[in-house]
């Protein structure tokens, strides 16, 4: 974190502009959403869903009564 100058974030604020730009054109081509999500039973119609891949970090907890 220490390499984490304003080069640095400024480099990251443009990748994430050129990611936003990227995904809005591509929500564009589909106005009406996409009609096969759904959940719990409801089409999810003129949603926009971003499904996003997370690393699971395992962490304990000593706080009272915290369990699994």
């Amino acid at each position: 974190l220490q390499a984490v100058d304003e080069q640095v974030l400024a480099k990251i604020a443009a990748v994430r502009a050129r990611v936003r730009r990227h995904v809005w054109s591509q929500l564009a081509l589909r106005p009406g959403g996409f009609r096969w999500l759904t959940v719990a039973g409801k089409v999810l119609h003129r949603w926009v869903v971003i499904d996003m891949d997370a690393t699971i970090i395992t962490a304990a907890s000593k706080k009272q009564g915290a369990s699994a």
